[in-house]
């Protein structure tokens, strides 16, 4: 799951308040996940030559070696002259393997623990089975597959991804990720009409009917100038307790299924740097200065809860040089919020299984190539 989170959508990111002449807005858009969801991913087979990533992905190889990560297992997802992963997504599936979506390709796809590729659907468009970006795929208890597209249309498809069983239409925008709670229940991170409302709903994928909202993190947030940009939601679900985060915050917050607040937890990040409160006076004018400020600190890019009931939060910074490079970082923590590893450039954290992180190969000439690690004892 990922600055992707999910993230921010290339329309926010053109729609941004702050005025950012267009070259150095389409550069640190595509630097940001939401606006590859949410890129350091390489696009296709091909390294394209307006995202130099060589950077930060020998840097995650030194950080594998560096910190003791341990890598257990390699997974190749198998392609097809119709299926290419450009900019996936990762969801653990309960039945094994992995639901991948791709904004990029507008597909959803279905994937063996060993990479087979199992089933596709999908293309671009808006009819049934349909999408423009989707941003999360998640099996429901009855076994249907449901995908959630970035601007708030739900496919939910047959267990075998043969037919489109339901559309519907929620009402929200910006998807950046989803989860199943319960039966009746998917919670879908994502806005409403206002973007200081709620960012957490619950949504009934029978219906499509939204039941309730919470989480309102841009409406106290103090770094408005970096959430106008990236200000995304991620969410993971473990025993009926959800972990929440926000892009510009330095918290976990938890939750019951019901939306009731339990506490929020201070990540014990070593490494932290926090955004300005104000945008630098010559920012709005200086495309390289608004790109100097937006890598001068970091965003947190999702949560993830750990077999043993520790918490697993990636974060990322954007490299000063190029504008576009994504430098990727990995915190692990207790849930009382002791700090167990803070390590540096490391790949990126697609999804975690049990106790096993899934992340994109530092050697890797494509995104379909992952690696299986676990952290350091």
């Amino acid at each position: 799951m990922l600055f992707s989170s999910t993230p921010r959508p290339p329309s926010r990111c053109g729609g941004s308040v702050l005025p950012l002449p267009v070259l150095a807005t389409v550069a640190l858009c595509a630097a940001l996940a939401g606006c590859s969801r949410r890129s350091d991913r390489l696009q296709g087979r091909d390294r394209p030559a307006d995202q130099p990533l060589a950077a930060g992905f020998l840097a995650a190889r030194r950080g594998v070696e560096r910190t003791g990560l341990v890598r257990t297992g390699s997974i190749h997802l198998r392609e097809s002259p119709e299926v290419i992963n450009v900019s996936p997504e990762a969801f653990a599936d309960p039945r094994g393997g992995y639901l991948v979506s791709d904004d990029r390709e507008a597909q959803v796809r279905r994937y063996a623990p060993d990479g087979t590729l199992l089933w596709h659907a999908g293309r671009r468009g808006g009819g049934p089975g349909e999408f423009s970006a989707p941003t999360a795929a998640v099996r429901l208890r009855s076994g249907e597959v449901a995908v959630f597209d970035r601007m708030g249309k739900v496919a939910v498809f047959d267990s075998a991804g043969a037919a489109v069983v339901r559309t519907f239409r929620t009402g929200l925008r910006l998807v950046s990720d989803a989860a199943v709670l319960d039966d009746s229940t998917v919670l879908v991170a994502a806005l409403g009409n206002d973007d200081m409302g709620p960012r957490l709903h619950l949504l009934d994928p029978a219906t499509g009917r939204v039941r309730a909202g919470f989480f309102t993190p841009m409406a106290r947030s103090p770094y408005r100038a970096a959430a106008a940009i990236a200000d995304w939601t991620k969410v993971s679900v473990r025993n009926g307790i959800v972990a929440a985060i926000f892009a510009t915050s330095d918290t976990v917050y938890l939750f019951t299924a019901t939306g009731r607040p339990l506490r929020s937890i201070p990540v014990p990040f070593a490494h932290w740097r926090p955004a300005s409160r104000r945008l630098p006076g010559d920012a709005n004018t200086n495309a390289l200065a608004r790109i100097r400020w937006f890598s001068s600190f970091d965003l947190v890019a999702d949560v993830h809860w750990l077999a043993d009931g520790s918490l697993v939060v990636p974060y990322q910074h954007l490299d000063p040089d190029d504008g576009t490079t994504r430098h990727w970082h990995l915190l692990a923590m207790t849930a009382a919020g002791r700090r167990l590893h803070d390590l540096r450039e490391q790949p990126r954290l697609l999804e975690v299984r049990g106790s096993t992180l899934v992340m994109l190969d530092p050697d890797g000439e494509a995104p379909n190539q992952w690696i299986e690690a676990h952290l350091p004892p």
